[in-house]
């Protein structure tokens, strides 16, 4: 019979001082948080000024019939305290752009859960307040995540181009449960391996994933 390794080295450094804001608690945004939850993170800040919708229910794992048009920054930070109630959880029902430098304060991460190129470009304090961040998003059958120790300006313009808009959003596309349920677990070992001291595995680099075709690319950034 195999012998399984000792919990001991399973465990990651990232106890219950490392702080972490997650910009969305949608579809990628609950997938990170539960995880990052369950794994011992110190302090959530959550921010997400929108509300639940019945077309949140095949993806958002914070979304249920009992939580339909109740604020999504709320439900969440509840249902963390329950998950583990030794976390501290900060919530924000509002836009993250309007005050990113005072919601970056005292962070350790900062996780982009949104798809938002606005959003992602005026995230430029992250590097001035020499904070790591992580990008995700997904779209339909696709997702898509980067994380960086440079500027979110650096990964929206290496990503996008000087492009103001971004083409096909979720409204039109929709998005599949397990695009953002794949992705969000590829960014949450990014984001356990930051925490933990460790370098990412995909610094500076797009990893791709293509549900439709079930293939997976990393693309280097420049």
């Amino acid at each position: 019979m195999q012998k399984l390794p000792c919990p001991d080295t399973c465990r990651t450094k990232a106890h219950l001082r490392e702080s972490v804001l997650v910009c969305g608690c949608g579809g990628l945004g609950g997938v990170l948080i539960n995880l990052l939850a369950r794994a011992g993170v110190g302090t959530l800040r959550l921010v997400d000024g929108g509300i639940f919708v019945p077309s949140n229910l095949n993806r958002q794992w914070f979304s249920d019939t009992l939580e339909i048009s109740r604020v999504k920054s709320e439900v969440t930070g509840a249902r963390v305290r329950v998950i583990n109630p030794l976390i501290e959880v900060e919530g924000f029902p509002l836009s993250w752009t309007r005050i990113m430098r005072i919601l970056c304060q005292g962070m350790d991460l900062v996780i982009d859960a949104l798809d938002d190129l606005l959003a992602i470009c005026s995230g430029g304090n992250c590097k001035r307040m020499r904070v790591p961040f992580i990008y995700s998003a997904a779209s339909g059958w696709w997702g898509r995540s980067a994380p960086s120790l440079r500027s979110p300006f650096w990964i929206c313009h290496s990503i996008y181009g000087r492009e103001e808009e971004q083409d096909q959003p979720d409204n039109v596309m929709g998005v599949l449960g397990p695009a953002p349920a794949v992705i969000g677990g590829l960014a949450a070992f990014e984001a356990i391996r930051l925490l933990s001291g460790r370098n990412p595995a995909y610094a500076d680099q797009l990893l791709y994933l293509d549900g439709e075709s079930g293939r997976m690319d990393v693309i280097y950034l420049e």
